[in-house]
């Protein structure tokens, strides 16, 4: 649990990197150090059917509450639908 603990607290509370590593001078992307650069993002199709189920029921004023509904998915595979 100790292990635990420390591995935490060296975590970037923006970004979850190891602060060891992204807070390093030689990482700071000056000339001659090491640089962090955005790649491309992709795509998560779960957070994808997520969104839409919330934006559905959201935007319904027959539903009360809608804050409070926890929202599910399921992968399905193409032989099951």
């Amino acid at each position: 649990m100790v292990a635990l603990a420390i591995w935490r607290d060296n975590q970037c509370s923006g970004c979850g990197g190891d602060l060891t590593e992204t807070t390093a001078e030689e990482n700071d992307g000056s000339p001659g150090h090491s640089a962090y650069v955005p790649l491309y993002p992709i795509r998560c199709h779960r957070c994808t059917a997520l969104a839409a189920s919330e934006k559905q029921y959201s935007s319904n004023p027959d539903v009360p509450h809608p804050h409070a509904l926890m929202h599910q998915v399921e992968l399905r595979h193409p032989r099951y639908t």
